[in-house]
């Protein structure tokens, strides 16, 4: 008896959920078609009821079981149609969402909003709006005194906007958990507010043009709770202390790319107290010396560090041994000179991605670059994890072998370029399943091409200004139609290519500066995904196939140089309107 009691309210629960979810409810629908007058909120009238649903629009996410709107996503969605006008909202038409929880304006040439007669409508109808996102419009201060009233805010964006001088509200913003106010003329009275928002875990303050480091430091210093930090693209100077950044004990990201650090030396030597840092960028700054003593040993639980493009001239820590945690490490295009073998990197066991291209490592290839060498007694340590390896532009020398990666036995992309490599290139590349992308330009290879990296699941293959030579020749059941990109110039390659019959699916074919012979084949027009044909500067001879007109994606082509006759096919002739007989 009871059961058949609940029956009637489950089929009562079942028909609201069911008409619920057909769509938006009616004064939320008017509302976004009011809405509309100045956005494209991109819903289908060629969809049946989609028009009705507004649920349905690509514009809005409703909740499936009372329909009611809960995200707005209408970034960018003023300039298709209306320019570049800047625009006031009405945020009376904001009212009807009593459910919304996240709203994106952002780029849409906003100027400002009208808020409600009544000072706390807006506040009290957006209850449960959480995260709203202003940021790349024309916004000024005026703003502020709205947003301020709406409570349940726990993220806020506000970059690239007109925002000037102390842009938080005393008393508002105080649940806010995530604030970016990057691109806007702050002042310190901003900083000094920003230390009241006690609940704050991310903070984004690019381009702002910081200056005085220290006191910024110290006033930051009162978010207890503050998890990332970014200060890209600024100018900052003063001096700062291990001390100023005693109170961070829970950042986890701290962000200075770009950034003019005339305090760097300070910076990097103060960040012992830092003991939760997970990621450390720190790209462009400026850095430069000795980082060898600094306090980066401290950060233990380190997975990202990204000192790229800086000018670093040392030794890698050796306390970087201990730090086992990290997964990506970018020291690109700085100037370490390390012996590879016997550095830290044995022991980054975790790496995921690695790039120490542009420096001066001497990575001996025969041991593998992160091998271990018999006479340092380094122990052997296999990187199965790592996917992404650049190890291009530095000393790396010798002959490829196996041993190479069997210290990386699942790389995805591997670049060797601009080193002193030198020997055959080894055929058991080919059977790295795991690689998808493989660059050994620049070196000094020798021999043939093996034929197993074109009958690989390979990508993209460099093997561009070597010594190698030979003809190309595929076996009949060889095909590679995942290879997109071919690089091939600058080296001694003879004979025909009749090997392109396989790679029908190239959209980079470079194999100039060879000594290929023979007629151009007419197989090349079937790679219709081709972009850029460079065969200059070989020995082809005969006729230019008619056929080449069939590549419709055709932006560059190069076949100077050669030996080719006859006539030009017609798609040579650019087509030039004759002018008027009376211009």
């Amino acid at each position: 008896m009871k059961n058949k009691a609940l029956w009637p309210l489950v089929v009562i629960w079942g028909i609201a959920c069911l008409c619920g979810s057909r769509g938006c409810q009616e004064q939320e629908r008017v509302a976004l078609l009011a809405l509309n007058a100045t956005l494209d909120l991109k819903y289908r009238v060629d969809a049946g009821e989609s028009y009705f649903n507004c649920c349905s629009w690509e514009s809005v996410d409703c909740n499936p079981t009372t329909g009611r709107v809960t995200h707005l996503m209408l970034s960018m969605s003023r300039y298709y149609h209306f320019g570049f006008k800047t625009w006031y909202l009405n945020a009376s038409l904001l009212l009807p969402f009593e459910e919304l929880k996240s709203l994106d304006l952002s780029y849409n040439y906003l100027g400002g909003w009208i808020g409600p007669e009544e000072p706390n409508l807006l506040s009290s109808r957006l209850s449960k709006l959480e995260v709203l996102d202003l940021s790349g419009n024309s916004l000024d201060n005026s703003i502020l005194s709205i947003l301020g009233t709406i409570p349940s805010l726990r993220s806020l964006f506000l970059g690239g906007n007109n925002l000037r001088g102390n842009l938080l509200v005393k008393g508002g913003f105080s649940n806010l958990m995530e604030l970016d106010i990057s691109d806007n003329a702050i002042d310190a009275a901003t900083i000094e507010g920003i230390k009241n928002l006690s609940h704050l875990e991310n903070l984004y303050l690019d381009f702002v043009h910081l200056k005085h480091v220290g006191t910024i430091v110290r006033a930051l210093g009162a978010l207890s709770s503050l998890r990332i930090l970014s200060l890209q693209y600024n100018t900052i100077e003063g001096t700062i202390t291990t001390q100023d950044f005693h109170n961070f004990s829970k950042l986890e990201q701290l962000i200075l790319d770009d950034s003019s650090l005339n305090t760097s030396r300070g910076i990097l030597s103060s960040l012992g107290p830092l003991t939760s840092l997970r990621l450390l960028s720190s790209s462009r700054t400026n850095l430069s010396g000795n980082i060898s003593n600094h306090s980066l040993c401290n950060l233990v639980k380190l997975e990202e560090l990204d000192l790229s493009f800086n000018g670093i001239t040392s030794r890698l820590p050796i306390c970087w041994r201990n730090m086992s945690s990290i997964r990506i490490l970018n020291l690109e295009d700085n100037e370490f000179a390390d012996s590879v073998v016997s550095s830290p990197l044995t022991n980054l066991t975790s790496l995921e991605f690695l790039s120490i291209s542009g420096n001066h490592f001497d990575i001996p290839s025969s041991l593998g670059p992160l091998a271990n060498h018999s006479r340092l007694k380094v122990p052997s340590m296999t990187h199965f994890n790592l996917s992404y390896m650049d190890i291009s532009n530095n000393n790396m020398r010798g002959k490829l072998t196996t041993k190479f990666w069997a210290n990386v036995p699942n790389p995805s992309y591997l670049n060797l370029s601009t080193n002193r490599l030198e020997g055959n290139i080894p055929s058991e590349l080919g059977s790295v399943k795991s690689l998808d992308i493989l660059d050994l330009s620049s070196n000094n290879f020798s021999g043939g091409l093996p034929i197993q990296l074109l009958d690989s699941k390979l990508d993209i293959l460099s093997v561009a200004y070597n010594n190698l030579q030979g003809e190309i020749v595929l076996s009949n059941h060889t095909m590679n139609p995942g290879l997109s990109f071919l690089w091939l110039e600058h080296n001694l390659f003879n004979g025909s290519l009749s090997f392109l019959s396989s790679l029908f699916d190239l959209e980079i074919l470079d194999v100039s500066n060879n000594i290929f012979i023979g007629k151009l084949p007419r197989l090349i027009a079937n790679m219709t995904l081709l972009v850029t044909l460079d065969l200059s500067k070989n020995q082809l001879d005969g006729l230019i196939p008619q056929e080449l007109c069939n590549l419709d994606l055709l932006e560059y082509l190069d076949l100077s140089d050669n030996n080719l006759s006859g006539p030009l096919p017609s798609f040579f002739y650019l087509t030039v309107d004759a002018p008027h007989p009376s211009e």
